[in-house]
């Protein structure tokens, strides 16, 4: 791999933030060999010199919630529209990360295939790393086919030691998994040295937070039945599932109070535990609200009409035909107003997206930007949700010692800007170039057209 030069970009990156003008960086081997003034470097023979004046440079975006598209989906996913098939699908769904300046992903929760895609992507530059959870550990009676049933806490301890004897780097928690399992597995896969996510249900946040879980997923999953007062706890619909399930669900976070004692217990063991929060507030916008207009015209020009028959398919599950649900709105705001709580009580906060073919208008990559315009609104400044997506999200898949931040020794993940995020945060998507293990990209090659066969 020849080197490449970047000339006169402003670099903008922990740990300090501060502008860092007219800098040139050299990139060897995939990482960031020097970092100095433009004039006062050496420049190596055949190296590839690129003009950067009036660019920002930022370490990669990382999206800390997604689930790549596997071929093990295609049965699941033809439900709801046409059978999605073949690999280009699964590339370009991996090449809009990049285009859109994601560089790293974090895969919460998969088919199994997950674990090969990790190995056979990890080395190109073509596709962003992944970091890798494992298979949904459930209950008795698992709501997704990609889950693995655990009954009590041995089969939980088991289930962890597999998985990480498939390589992954997480252990996924979900809904079903009540709270004697959640914490066997947890206290398991950091015997193992796994890290936690969880999408929690029949746990409480307080519950998984106080066992020792590393990060919560979503914001909606936050609030439970005791952040309502008794009479609207007993003004709940009843829970036989499905369409009442849903209600009483929105019902609780329409009610929920964020000031109640349950809340403030809430952030009490966020706290103590050093749990972090990925809230995904741009698939909540989707599916409660609907994409905003921006993003549609932003994002939806490089989506395959099966993704989009796909997405309108699976938005009958969220919101059924004939069916006025109320409150969908104010779930929404509840749940910026969730972020804005726990931001202010300094639990730290991750960007990401959910972006998967099930979940409508996720569309890979672009979403990350309205994520970050999400977190703007619920309250974190442009730094902050810049940390989100890159330092922070480093330290939390424990790759700080390589990865977000502009840094010499670093891998050469790195984005090119047009104008300064810090002033203005829509800024992160006026992508010039993408570097990928120290490969150089245009979105405009990145986002040709589409494939034939999609």
């Amino acid at each position: 791999m020849s080197s490449v030069v970047l000339e006169g970009a402003t670099i903008i990156s922990d740990p300090c933030w501060r502008s860092k003008p007219d800098s040139a960086i050299l990139i060897e081997e995939g990482l960031i060999k020097s970092i100095s003034q433009v004039g006062s470097i050496r420049i190596p023979q055949d190296s590839r010199v690129i003009d950067c004046g009036g660019l920002f440079l930022l370490p990669g975006y990382m999206d800390m919630h997604t689930h790549c598209h596997t071929t093990m989906a295609v049965d699941f996913l033809s439900q709801f529209g046409p059978r999605i098939e073949g690999s280009a699908h699964r590339d370009w769904f991996l090449r809009l990360f990049l285009a859109f300046g994601v560089t790293t992903v974090r895969d919460v929760g998969n088919f199994s295939e997950i674990l090969d895609m990790k190995r056979v992507y990890s080395d190109g530059g073509s596709a962003p790393a992944i970091f890798a959870a494992g298979e949904l550990l459930e209950g008795p009676e698992p709501l997704w086919p990609l889950s693995r049933k655990v009954a009590d806490e041995e089969s939980a301890r088991e289930e962890v030691r597999r998985q990480k004897d498939m390589g992954a780097d997480w252990v996924k928690l979900y809904a079903g998994l009540d709270s004697a399992c959640a914490e066997a597995a947890i206290r398991e896969a950091h015997s193992v040295g796994l890290r936690v996510a969880g999408h929690i249900g029949r746990t409480t946040a307080r519950q998984a937070a106080r066992a020792g879980i590393d990060t919560l997923e979503h914001a909606t999953t936050l609030a439970d039945e005791e952040f309502l007062s008794r009479e609207d706890r007993a003004s709940l619909p009843g829970k036989p599932g499905g369409k009442y399930q849903r209600d009483r669900f929105r019902q609780t976070w329409a009610k929920a109070d964020l000031e109640s004692e349950a809340a403030m217990d809430l952030v009490d063991a966020l706290g103590s535990a050093g749990t972090a929060i990925c809230p995904t507030l741009v698939v909540h916008e989707n599916t409660m609200v609907g994409p905003s207009e921006s993003f549609q015209d932003f994002a939806f020009d490089h989506v395959p009409r099966q993704w989009l028959e796909t997405w309108e398919g699976r938005m009958r599950i969220f919101k059924p035909p004939g069916e006025q649900l109320p409150n969908t709105e104010m779930t929404f705001k509840k749940a910026l107003g969730m972020v804005s709580l726990l931001h202010s009580h300094g639990i730290r906060i991750l960007g990401g997206t959910d972006a998967a073919l099930w979940n409508p208008y996720v569309v890979p990559g672009a979403s990350l930007h309205r994520e970050l315009e999400l977190l703007v609104a619920a309250g974190l400044s442009n730094q902050q949700a810049l940390e989100s997506v890159t330092c922070v999200a480093a330290e939390e898949l424990g790759a700080q010692n390589r990865l977000g931040t502009v840094e010499e020794g670093k891998r050469a993940d790195l984005v090119l800007l047009g104008s300064n995020p810090l002033e203005d945060i829509s800024s992160t998507r006026e992508i010039k170039f993408v570097i990928s293990k120290g490969r150089v990209f245009s979105p405009e090659d990145l986002l040709q057209t589409t494939d034939a066969r999609l």
